[in-house]
């Protein structure tokens, strides 16, 4: 579910450009969903490998 809500959010910041011009705060809102696009599978990933216990 995370990476769906981050996609929904990067499609929606893309959508807004079609409409007019970009500004810096647009610039920095699709980058900010890009990255929580490109974090989501990270995310999922680390929680199902478990981590060995560290060695003494």
């Amino acid at each position: 579910m995370p990476l769906i809500s981050a996609e929904v959010e990067l499609l929606d910041a893309l959508i807004v450009l079609l409409n007019r011009p970009a500004s810096e705060l647009d610039g920095r809102r699709i980058r900010r969903a890009h990255r929580r696009v490109l974090a989501a599978p990270r995310g999922a990933a680390n929680k199902s490998c478990p981590v060995p216990p560290a060695v003494a």
